[in-house]
Parts: C-alpha cells; structure tokens; sequence
C-alpha cells in the first residue's frame, strides 16, 4: 500500500501535537510521521505486548520493522507525530 502525506497533512499533523497539545496513544493502525523536513509517513500495521510492527508508507511492499514499545513510546516518541484519519482524508 502506497501512501503519501500532503504539505498541508503534515502541517496539520504537527499542529495537532504542538499547538493543540494532542497526547497519542499508538495502537495497531495508526499513522504517524515524524518532525523531520519531510513527507514520509508510516503505519503501525500491528502489535504484541512488547513490539509495534510499523511499514514505511511511501514505497510498495515494505516490510514490517519490529519496534520495542518501550523504545517507540519513550526514546523516539518525542519525535514521532500522529496523524488521524480525519488529516489524511483531508
């Protein structure tokens, strides 16, 4: 599954987060991007009780990457930015 974020998607996304103040909690089938300069997005395709298995969306069949829940919500987490489905459908 091919998918892309808009300029205006990521906008909207990181304005969610740091003006609005929206705390996100990742579950399996969530997208999220990050706040680098970019327009790369990513689902959370599944989970266990330890690991999220995100796709990087912006290529055809990529493969799920195991991500330690611990590591993903914590270390990396300050740098990732969800983006709902009322974003993306815009």
């Amino acid at each position: 599954m091919k998918k892309n974020l808009t300029v205006d998607q990521k906008l909207a996304a990181l304005s969610l987060k740091y003006f609005d103040g929206y705390i996100w909690l990742p579950k399996a089938g969530d997208y999220y991007t990050t706040c680098r300069n970019d327009l790369e997005l990513y689902k959370i395709e599944k989970e266990d009780e330890n690991n999220f298995y995100t796709i990087y969306c912006n290529i055809e069949n990529c493969e799920l990457t195991p991500w330690k829940k611990e590591l993903f919500l914590k270390e990396f987490g300050i740098y990732r930015i969800f983006v709902p489905n009322f974003i993306l459908n815009n």
